[in-house]
């Protein structure tokens, strides 16, 4: 649990998995993590997010210094290290950020135009994006660390370097094992900050961002509501390239995992209440367990909103 005091001195308490407090190493964080991590051998897709305001601290928890790394290159070790004995694993890395409400591949020099589709099987794909097949930790990091030197960033007043797009890192692990074979798509999330324009004094290029970055973080904001109403169909995911491209990680076919990061500043208080509330509305989302046969759960997916289709199409046509 955890408690905050808002300006008008109320309490406001939240309940959650579990809670981090400020001594809380790297280690620590990424021992909650870790089982999702390793859901990937089960060919159970995952994926995790870091949300919270600008500043509050999700590069250096999905990234972390080369002496403290984060998240993502303790997942990376998981994955090569950690996979079952007598097994055989095959892993393609894509990295790609969503900057002004446009992909751009963080893998390649070229400026391809990226667009996402659904393939037959419906999933969503990202044609023209760089795909590499990775045989070791090391590469891995050598590329993610190549990548990351290519993400915007900008400063404003909270914060001198701040993340000015959504940087997704890609991994379709095959794991082979003496009678079958599991594939599953790990995807590692470290989200813009949301920004308040009247504390970040941003103009300019940094406001035209700050505006994207928060309709986007608005969009998934309504993909959590939709989803946490078990009467509604329609989920509207196609509001932002953001949830767009994560469709299928915010489905029953995934397991989620979001890491919260809020700032200890009485000054952030009202925006650390809403990244709190945010947080609430995502445990409360209820899909069920991940599946080990995800195209199963596609396919539901899909039957239901054909039905709903031709529920409307019947109403239109009375």
């Amino acid at each position: 649990a955890l408690e905050v005091v808002n300006d008008r001195g109320l309490t406001q308490r939240f309940e959650f998995d579990r809670v981090f407090r400020p001594g809380s190493s790297q280690a620590d964080v990424f021992d909650h993590v870790a089982p999702v991590v390793q859901g990937c051998f089960e060919g159970r897709h995952a994926c995790i997010f870091a949300y919270g305001q600008t500043g509050s601290g999700k590069t250096h928890t999905m990234e972390g210094p080369p002496q403290d790394r984060g998240v993502i290159f303790r997942a990376l070790s998981e994955l090569f290290h950690g996979k079952p004995v007598d097994s055989e694993l095959t892993v393609k890395l894509s990295m790609l950020e969503i900057y002004n409400e446009a992909y751009r591949d963080l893998l390649s020099s070229q400026r391809t135009k990226l667009e996402v589709k659904r393939t037959k099987d419906g999933r969503n794909e990202v044609y023209g994006l760089t795909i590499v097949d990775v045989a070791s930790l090391e590469e891995v990091q050598r590329h993610v660390e190549a990548g990351s030197l290519l993400r915007h960033t900008g400063a404003h007043d909270l914060n001198d370097r701040s993340s000015r797009s959504h940087l997704i890192l890609s991994l379709d692990v095959e794991c082979k094992k003496k009678d079958e074979t599991l594939t599953a798509k790990l995807n590692l999330v470290d989200l813009a900050g949301s920004e308040r324009l009247s504390r970040t004094g941003a103009t300019g290029d940094r406001l035209k961002e700050a505006q994207a970055i928060n309709k986007s973080l608005s969009s998934l904001g309504d993909v959590v509501n939709a989803l946490a109403k078990k009467t509604q169909c329609h989920v509207p995911y196609r509001n932002s390239k953001l949830t767009y491209l994560l469709q299928d990680s915010l489905s029953r076919a995934a397991k989620v995992l979001m890491v919260v990061n809020i700032s200890p500043l009485e000054a952030d208080a009202s925006e650390t209440i809403c990244s709190l509330a945010f947080a609430a509305r995502c445990r409360d989302v209820e899909l069920g367990a991940a599946l080990a046969r995800p195209e199963a759960a596609e396919l539901a997916r899909a039957k239901q909103e054909i039905r709903a289709l031709r529920s409307r199409l019947d109403r239109l046509a009375l």
